[in-house]
């Protein structure tokens, strides 16, 4: 980038960063996670940054990315949890009918624990069926909150290539 791009998108960082983080934050309740967000929001502002600088309206072009950055991260989130209901519902079919819903679930419940190390289902569960944050869990585990992302990452991959890449 040349020192006009360089000084238009700090400036429009500047400007934005608050709004921007605000607004991830309401919607995904996780403030470093809203962080990580908008700074992708400003990383692909930087890799397109003649299209920020034509738009008519820079800082609308900014709100634009971050909401598709949010649906993007929402559906990623959603079809992990989808994952598991779908692995859920798989295993219930296998089980005799007659059987009671607590046990079923137990069944099911220990029928996905078995297809990860006991580290990578704790977070997978506090995450996705649990709904915690990734900094209520970083906490709960006594590790960073980066270290625990990025655990959370590593078994969500795992977890994406058994339940099928394409889903994702």
């Amino acid at each position: 980038m040349n020192r006009e791009k360089d000084d238009f998108l700090a400036e429009l960082y500047q400007e934005m960063k608050d709004r921007l983080y605000s607004y991830a934050y309401m919607n995904i309740r996780d403030y470093h996670r809203a962080e990580e967000l908008v700074q992708d929001v400003f990383l692909l502002a930087s890799q397109k940054i003649d299209s920020v600088m034509q738009s008519p309206n820079p800082r609308g072009w900014l709100v634009n990315a971050l909401q598709f950055v949010l649906k993007r991260e929402y559906r990623s989130h959603l079809n992990i949890q989808k994952a598991f209901v779908e692995q859920s519902a798989y295993t219930e079919d296998m089980e005799d009918s007659t059987s009671n819903s607590a046990e079923d679930e137990a069944f099911k419940m220990l029928e996905l624990s078995s297809m990860f190390k006991a580290d990578e289902w704790h977070l997978l569960k506090r995450a996705y069926i649990e709904r915690y944050t990734i900094a209520e869990i970083a906490e709960e585990l006594g590790i960073e909150y980066a270290a625990c992302a990025k655990r959370l990452q590593k078994a969500s991959n795992k977890a994406r290539k058994l339940f099928g890449e394409e889903r994702f």
